[in-house]
């Protein structure tokens, strides 16, 4: 993710354009609708925002969080990925 950051941006425009070339229809469904949701803004409402704010305070008042490793535990069987 860093490494996207420091790229310059016509390394991005190249990169995109790849990404868009050599992928198969369902990715390209899939990339222009998070462009298109992005873009709207329908991604990060203010009653989105309400909701992460009222189950931040939640976590906070009753230290109800769940511990980092079963989170990357439950990203590794979501991606597939075996340790």
């Amino acid at each position: 993710m860093l490494q996207i950051i420091f790229m310059e941006l016509s390394a991005i425009k190249e990169k995109l354009h790849t990404l868009i070339d050599t992928s198969s229809d369902d990715e390209l469904l899939e990339i222009y609708e998070y462009l298109e949701n992005r873009a709207d803004g329908a991604e990060y409402t203010d009653e989105f925002k309400a909701e992460l704010d009222a189950e931040y305070e939640d976590y906070v008042k009753n230290e109800n969080g769940i511990p980092a490793e079963e989170v990357f535990l439950a990203i590794d069987q979501i991606l597939g990925r075996n340790k």
